[in-house]
């Protein structure tokens, strides 16, 4: 809090007297200190009225020169000097070097004890700090009924004029969310390398007044900044106000929140049961459109290696930047989210995001399809996110899966389903009675064109170990592993196959790790 000096020099019951730097006394002083050392500059924080007797002034003139200079150098705002005890007047070299350096020289009669200077000076503190809760009582009242009735538009304006300040509220990707007044859009704030994600708020104060940016936080996560910049200090009361408006913008993000939450339960149960075709497609199409998803064509996109809750939050918090609704359900670990038929670059994105959450995270994106389609397109992206998984890949399409489109064709995909039943469905079944990998390995060592040690090396296992099992595969289902008609039978037969007997890769590589299993 400041108190202008020349305000000070009015009181007529102080009986003040400038003595030098007159055309000083729009400076304003922070505090008053009385202090009658030779040098109190070391004790000095700078903006201080500093008072004196002269009790501990040196007598030598450049030695009191040098005085007025330490207090100049410090920051300080003014000196007062007390005549009558120590000197009957302020000394000439005192006056002389104030009006050089421009600093405020305040003579304090006999009459007036330096306890009623400071009296003075807090009684306008208490006056202001009560000014301050007057108005700020007033302006959360306003910047409340703002926030109900328009959003945080009105309550960056309210608080705006309340300030006298160019306030801007800015999305973590530096988009302008609200500005007031118009040239605030213009407001740039630089924060310290590495403190991006910080919750500490940034002031910074150079000649064209002070700037400050507070991080605006909802559920875990920084929805951007308040920058408010004017060109005079800011008060205690001041930072109360930006606090509250941010706790406004806060309620207003949290608000919404909440009934996404539930519009995303919905979602998902309607989701769920047109995968099990159990709602008509017509009514599963008009719910899609309902909540924004109004493309020709959807894609589904199943990602994996993580848990799935977690991916939702992500997948949630990312498809809302994007005004995108979040339909999503687990299904056989996966997280399975309905995307726009052009999500390819979204897909992308929402799987780079999980790999920084969980760098075992990888995913399958579906082709376009019709709405009605979306189940099948639910298999296309399950295969294309083992494909993923056995690839070790960030992202795979199904549209790159060699033989994508024999399986896609129903016909040929009931074919492939019996073979895949008859084979892999022996071999399943002989997994779940004797705890091997063998539909595993068999997608591994066909995934990487029968190539022991790369194959081997994706499970985890030693190559001799790998040969065993295809050797066990050989045995089981009586075929030739080496003829490439029967590998390209069993790799299309994978492709279809969704038997949950089916190890997961991940937990079989965490406990082949160090040690083979035949």
């Amino acid at each position: 809090m400041q108190v202008p000096l020349r305000w000070l020099v009015g009181r007529p019951e102080l009986g003040l007297r400038v003595r030098a730097g007159a055309d000083q006394l729009d400076r304003a002083f922070s505090w008053v200190h009385a202090i009658d050392l030779a040098d109190p500059s070391p004790w000095l924080a700078g903006g201080e009225l500093v008072l004196t007797t002269g009790l501990g002034l040196p007598a030598q003139r450049s030695a009191q020169r040098n005085y007025v200079r330490g207090l100049a150098e410090a920051g300080s705002a003014a000196l007062g000097f007390g005549v009558g005890l120590s000197y009957q007047d302020i000394p000439d070299a005192v006056v002389g070097a104030a009006e050089e350096l421009r600093l405020p020289l305040v003579e304090v009669p006999l009459s007036t004890p330096f306890r009623d200077v400071i009296r003075v000076v807090v009684d306008r503190y208490a006056e202001e700090c009560h000014g301050d809760l007057l108005r700020n009582s007033r302006v959360q009242s306003s910047m409340t009924r703002a926030a109900v009735r328009q959003g945080p538009e009105s309550v960056v304006h309210e608080l705006a004029i309340a300030l006298e300040a160019q306030v801007l509220l800015r999305s973590s990707d530096g988009s302008v969310l609200a500005a007031s007044p118009a040239d605030a859009e213009e407001l740039s704030f630089s924060l310290p390398e590495g403190d991006l994600d910080s919750t500490m708020t940034f002031t910074a104060m150079d000649k064209n007044g002070t700037t400050i940016a507070q991080p605006v936080w909802v559920g875990g996560r920084r929805h951007g900044w308040l920058v408010l910049a004017r060109p005079s200090s800011l008060r205690p009361a001041d930072h109360t106000l930006i606090s509250h408006a941010v706790s406004l913008i806060v309620l207003d993000r949290v608000k919404p929140r909440g009934l996404r939450a539930a519009q995303n339960r919905l979602n998902r149960t309607i989701f769920g049961l047109g995968l099990g075709r159990s709602v008509s497609p017509w009514r599963f199409e008009e719910h899609l459109r309902d909540v924004g998803l109004t493309g020709t064509e959807l894609r589904v996109l199943a990602c994996g290696g993580a848990d799935p809750g977690l991916m939702l939050d992500e997948a949630d918090e990312l498809l809302d930047g994007e005004e995108l609704p979040t339909v999503a359900v687990e299904r056989d670990e996966h997280l399975v989210v309905l995307l726009p038929g052009n999500g390819l670059d979204l897909a992308r994105t929402l799987t780079a995001a999980l790999v920084r959450r969980s760098r075992s995270a990888y995913g399958g994106l579906s082709e376009p399809v019709p709405p009605e389609h979306v189940p099948g397109a639910l298999h296309q992206a399950l295969t294309a996110a083992r494909t993923a998984r056995a690839r070790r890949a960030l992202l795979v399409c199904f549209g790159e899966l060699a033989g994508h489109a024999l399986v896609f064709d129903s016909r040929t995909r009931e074919a492939l389903a019996e073979l895949a039943r008859e084979r892999l469905g022996r071999l399943s079944a002989f997994d779940r009675e004797n705890g091997t990998a063998l539909v595993t390995s068999l997608r591994a060592y066909l995934e990487h064109s029968g190539q022991w040690n790369v194959a081997s090396t994706v499970l985890c296992v030693h190559r001799h170990t790998l040969r065993g099992r295809m050797e066990q595969i050989r045995d089981l289902l009586g075929i030739d592993i080496d003829s490439a008609h029967v590998r390209a039978e069993l790799l299309l037969s994978l492709m279809v196959w969704t038997d949950d007997g089916e190890t997961d890769m991940m937990e079989f590589y965490s406990a082949e790790a160090g040690h083979d299993v035949q």
